[in-house]
């Protein structure tokens, strides 16, 4: 007959189950009838069954931890791919608008000529006050392509003189609609025509002096950052004479 000494002693391994079938038989009939060492097994398996279920919820907080660290993962990886995707199609669209395809200088393709036709008259205060018969100098545009003008007056070997430089590109996207800002700071031009391009003509070059019309790469980003003679000699070092002439001024206004 086992002592509640050594029940108590084996009553853990009895509560594991690992004791021998004779000490089970002792230990069972023993617990039966001692009512101290009957306690002593509630307690034990008491915290068995917490330890057990302290290890579950370790386990369960372990399976929840690893799937948010996969859902944070993908999350933030979709996070990034649509980051990508969206500064690539941005960059995408400002490359086919912006990026420019620059037409060298070619004399067959590009000719200014002097003609002789109505251009509008406004008044100080905006109000149109007619048309005015007029000397205009146009250059011919190559299809799909769009022009970058510039122009100032300066002086050159002492006389005022009206210069203009220009110059022809094309982006992706084809020729940019007639009258926006082009990228250097100049403006795209406008023509009588689909393909021409209006320079000049006598009524802006009332003063009578001299107007030359240079085809220079660049000219407005050029000519916006350079004075007069800075840019002159830019041009002599650069661009290629069109034109060199006056426009000689018909000044009568026809009122509608």
């Amino acid at each position: 007959m086992m002592t509640c000494q050594v029940v108590q002693d084996l009553l853990p391994l009895y509560v594991d189950g690992v004791v021998s079938e004779e000490s089970e038989v002792l230990i069972t009939e023993h617990t039966a009838t001692c009512e101290l060492c009957q306690k002593e097994l509630e307690a034990l398996r008491t915290n068995d069954i917490g330890l057990h279920v302290s290890d579950e919820s370790a386990a369960q907080m372990q399976v929840l931890q690893t799937l948010k660290k996969r859902i944070y993962k993908k999350i933030a990886t979709v996070a990034l791919s649509l980051v990508v995707v969206s500064l690539l199609v941005i960059g995408g669209v400002a490359v086919f608008f912006a990026f420019r395809i620059v037409l060298p200088f070619d004399g067959e393709r590009m000719s200014v000529v002097q003609v002789t036709g109505e251009v509008p008259v406004w008044g100080a205060d905006g109000v149109f006050q007619g048309a005015q018969m007029a000397q205009i100098l146009e250059l011919s545009v190559p299809e799909n392509y769009s022009s970058s003008v510039a122009s100032r007056q300066m002086l050159i070997d002492g006389e005022e003189t009206h210069v203009i430089a220009v110059y022809f590109f094309r982006t992706l996207a084809g020729r940019l609609p007639v009258g926006v800002s082009s990228a250097d700071g100049g403006t795209v031009g406008s023509g009588t025509g689909s393909n021409t391009l209006r320079l000049a003509t006598s009524v802006d070059d009332a003063f009578g002096g001299e107007t030359r019309v240079y085809y220079f790469i660049g000219a407005a980003n050029q000519s916006a950052r350079r004075s007069d003679e800075e840019f002159y000699e830019l041009l002599q070092q650069n661009a290629t004479l069109l034109w060199q002439g006056r426009l000689s001024p018909t000044a009568k206004v026809s009122l509608d």
